[in-house]
């Protein structure tokens, strides 16, 4: 069977997320379920659906986000309400947002550089 091909694959959204504290080390899969569960309090099942959050990767304070195109505010809306993960208090900040894996890894490793983002116009 052929793969599709691009133009009829939906379109995804890719967010960096930074989890405060630093030090907490987390698996990708608690990160899902904790996601998963805070977008399902707020959207409900069908709403979480149509979002289709996964966890990309997940390190080192850093953790990448995919979502269906249009549905990234809803996702870091989500993200807001995370509060406990394993008993643990954290919060997730969203970062940047974008349509490519290799545009977010750049700016990953130039913020673990210690270098800041340039400023941009909105």
């Amino acid at each position: 069977m052929k793969p599709r091909p691009p133009t009829m694959r939906g379109k995804r959204r890719y967010i960096l997320v930074r989890m405060d504290p630093p030090g907490l080390d987390l698996d990708g899969r608690e990160l899902y379920y904790a996601v998963s569960e805070s977008l399902t309090d707020i959207f409900g099942d069908a709403g979480v659906a149509r979002i289709q959050p996964s966890v990309v990767s997940c390190g080192e304070g850093y953790a990448i986000i995919r979502c269906t195109r249009s549905a990234e505010d809803q996702v870091i809306a989500g993200l807001a309400t995370v509060a406990y993960i394993r008993e643990r208090k954290v919060a997730i900040r969203s970062i940047l947002t974008s349509g490519t894996l290799r545009s977010l890894r750049q700016h990953l490793d130039t913020l673990r550089d210690g270098q800041s983002f340039p400023e941009r116009d909105v």
